[in-house]
Order: C-alpha cells, then sequence, then structure tokens
C-alpha cells in the first residue's frame, strides 16, 4: 500500500462463488461493501441484495447499494459489440467529469472509504467489460485513493 493514501478495492463476482467471494472480502479485511449495480439483482445464487448483505453480515461487513454509481439496464443491453462496450464505459467515465447526481455518490463513497476498507462491487470480472474501473480510477485520481482490483481479469 503507497504511504498516506487509502486503498479503494474493486471485485467482480462472476467468476466467484458466494463462499470464495466471502473469503476474498475476509482476506482483505473489508469493512463495507459498495455495489455499484444500477439494479442488485443477480441470477447467480447469492449475489442479489438481500442475500449478500445477510452473508455478508454474518461476517461483520456491511452491504450498501449505489444504483446511482450504476449503468442502466438498457444501456448495457445497447452495447453489445465490444465497440458499443467501449463507447459505453468512455460515456460513463465522461459522466464523473459533469456536475451531477453521481458525481455526488461518488465523492459520498468515497467519503465512506475513508473511514473503512471499502470494496466497490459489480458483476463483471473483466475490467474491460465493467464500470467499477473507471468509477475506481475516478475516486482513485480525484480523492487520492489507491486502487487494487481483486480477482479481476483484462480479457
Amino acid at each position: 500500500m503507497e504511504k498516506d493514501r487509502p486503498r479503494l478495492f474493486t471485485i467482480g463476482y462472476s467468476d466467484f462463488s458466494p463462499e470464495q467471494f466471502r473469503h476474498l472480502l475476509q482476506s482483505e479485511g473489508v469493512e463495507l461493501l459498495a455495489d455499484v449495480r444500477a439494479n442488485p439483482v443477480s441470477r447467480k445464487p447469492g449475489f442479489s441484495k438481500q442475500r449478500l448483505a445477510e452473508m455478508l453480515s454474518a461476517d461483520g461487513i456491511e452491504y450498501q447499494s449505489w444504483p446511482l454509481l450504476g449503468i442502466p439496464s438498457a444501456d448495457r443491453k445497447n452495447a453489445a459489440s465490444k465497440a458499443g462496450w467501449e463507447q459505453l464505459l468512455a460515456d460513463y467515465g465522461r459522466s464523473l467529469e459533469q456536475d451531477n447526481g453521481r458525481v455526488t455518490a461518488a465523492r459520498s463513497l468515497a467519503n465512506h472509504a475513508r473511514s473503512r476498507v471499502t470494496a466497490v462491487m459489480c458483476m463483471e470480472s473483466d475490467l474491460s467489460h465493467c464500470h467499477r474501473k473507471p468509477l475506481a480510477e475516478w475516486i482513485g485520481s480525484r480523492m487520492g485513493f489507491e486502487v487494487v482490483h481483486l480477482g479481476a481479469s483484462e480479457r
């Protein structure tokens, strides 16, 4: 960890079982899981909002949903190609340069992360297809965090 810089973790759950996910968060000392999905439900058992919150609570990890930091389903569906994803993520990054609710939410998340070890979570493990990468990079560069991507790949 870099001196004097708080650490912000990110994690995508798609490659993990609930048990593996919990273990990884515990091993890094995560105290707060910030779910940045616009719609915090999952077809993968154990990763919908309520189940996830219950599972993590048993380990002393607080769960919080941050839907303003997500990308709406309709926008994701329109980004079916590689170029579409790249455009979607570029647009998301630009949205963090505007004065809007997303910026306010990102700043609020960073303030929470200053007092507790925090991981930003979304579904996608591949960082090149996930908005948590530009979000975490924005928080890192603007708010002074070291960003660590847990179990991530860039395919």
